[in-house]
This record gives structure tokens, sequence and C-alpha cells, in this order.
């Protein structure tokens, strides 16, 4: 019988620290009533979800996402590059899709 919450671990992560580190992360680790791997290993996953949440997500001004939201309701006309950019991308996908098709007969 396996519980869910439990993964595999088969990754190692190694750090070196000073004794003074080593003694106040063991400390905190204690008063939070974990194991000194446990506290580590937590407290990493937090930070790393924190610092990828902070470079995967945008964050508007109210004025901003106001814009944002009144172009994605009401887009402008293309103008000729997006047109232009457009033609080229359908030629490029024509080329790929008449080479796989040779490829394959």
């Amino acid at each position: 019988m396996s519980i869910k919450n439990e993964e595999r671990k088969d990754a190692r992560l190694v750090a070196r620290v000073s004794t003074d580190t080593q003694h106040i992360i063991h400390k905190a680790a204690v008063y939070s009533g974990a194991s000194v791997t446990q506290f580590l290993v937590d407290s990493a996953l937090d930070k790393a979800k924190s610092v990828i949440n902070e470079i995967e997500t945008i964050n508007l001004t109210n004025k901003a996402s106001s814009r944002m939201m009144e172009l994605l309701s009401n887009p402008p006309k293309p103008n000729a590059f997006l047109r232009t950019a457009k033609a080229n991308y359908e030629g490029k996908i024509k080329n790929v899709s008449n080479n796989t098709s040779e490829q394959t007969t």
C-alpha cells in the first residue's frame, strides 16, 4: 500500500555551511518540529516556488490591466507587419506539411 504524498527520493542536495549557519538552521528546525533535512527541503522549495512565481507572473497596474482586457476584447486590425508575418508563417507551415507528406509516401 503506497501513500499518495510519498515521492521517490532518489536525488541528493549537499551544501557546506559554517558552523554558525548550521546551528541556526538546526535551532529553527527544532522550533518548527521538523528534522533539519525536512526543514531545509521545505525552506528551499518555498523559496524556489517564490522565485519561479515572481519571474513567471506578469504584474500589471490597474490601468495596464484594463487596457489589456480592452485589447483582448476589441483587438485592433492587423497592420502590414503582422500581415507579412502571418503570410511568412503560413508559407513555412505549408512547406513543412508538404515535406512531411512527401516523406511518408
